[in-house]
């Protein structure tokens, strides 16, 4: 019967079909994409309108009023503090991300392993990353840095070693060692799967032309773990940047402003300082900065990747 039916009507309706199946994968596309603008988009809108205006709250009798880029100016060529909270989340992020990425990469290594309790130790390995960021900070600055009883400063007074108080004279090292402690399971398990995805036979052939584990190392594995890298180190850089818990609980943003970061300054300026304006500028100036430094990263891999 279809011999009968002329080819124009066949070829028509087979277009119809696909037109109507477009049109459906675009209706179903709808919801997901408003929910995603409702999330992210709306809040950062909101948060550009506050930007631009003068909210303290506690003159709530002022209101509003319209201040252009006022905040803005105030934030890059008057306020000190904003520029030190710029530089401390650039050392903590950029410090946190390269000793999580070598320590992941060691442990993805050794855990790839046949070794005797490798579930035992990979579980364990696991743990830092389930533990929240609150509870990681008062784990750290009570039971590991405290000056009087902590465990490193035990440890060290047994070699006769007198410990400093780690928190105050060296604040930002001890977020980095938080972050790093909480980070590098979720590095060693991203490059742990990118270990598992290497073709068994490159390995082979390489090792039966000769080559070395160095060689090995850097001319094979390397290369095909690129793609693995650039996750780890573009989300943690992400979840890094965000850092506040330990902040807040570890150090408050002290001694003075040596430990305090963007992410906590937000929140001083909003909460302590009550400059909802000032707080949503930070913020903006935040995401920016945020979107630029991905877009770097991902140029220096595409061009890692070329060469």
């Amino acid at each position: 019967m279809r011999g009968l039916i002329p080819r124009a009507a066949v070829d028509g309706d087979l277009t119809v079909t696909r037109g109507g199946r477009r049109r459906v994968e675009t209706l179903l596309h709808w919801p997901t994409t408003l929910y995603l603008i409702l999330v992210t988009q709306a809040p950062f809108l909101y948060a550009l309108w506050l930007s631009l205006h003068s909210w303290n709250l506690q003159m709530p009798g002022l209101g509003v009023p319209f201040v252009g880029l006022e905040n803005y100016a105030y934030d890059l060529f008057q306020d000190s503090t904003f520029w030190i909270s710029i530089l401390n989340t650039f050392v903590i992020t950029a410090g946190t991300v390269i000793v999580m990425l070598i320590l992941g990469f060691v442990f993805a290594l050794l855990l790839n392993r046949r070794l005797p309790g490798r579930g035992l130790l990979r579980t364990l390995l696991i743990i830092p990353f389930l533990v929240t960021s609150a509870v990681t900070a008062v784990l750290w600055k009570d039971t590991l840095l405290n000056p009087t009883y902590g465990m490193v400063n035990y440890l060290l007074s047994v070699v006769g070693i007198h410990g400093p108080p780690w928190l105050t004279n060296y604040g930002l090292v001890s977020i980095i060692a938080m972050n790093v402690w909480q980070w590098t399971p979720f590095c060693f398990l991203i490059l742990l799967s990118g270990l598992q995805a290497l073709p068994e036979e490159v390995m082979e052939g390489a090792q039966l032309d000769g080559a070395g584990r160095v060689a090995l190392f850097r001319h094979i594995i390397v290369p095909q773990m690129v793609r693995y890298i650039e996750v780890a180190v573009l989300l943690g850089s992400i979840f890094v940047f965000q850092t506040f818990g330990k902040i807040y609980i570890g150090t408050g943003g002290g001694p003075g402003v040596a430990t305090t970061n963007l992410s906590y300054y937000v929140y001083r300026v909003a909460f302590l300082d009550f400059s909802v304006g000032g707080a949503a500028s930070l913020g903006v100036i935040g995401v920016v900065l945020a979107f630029v430094a991905v877009q770097l990263l991902f140029r220096v891999f595409r061009e890692g990747t070329a060469l």
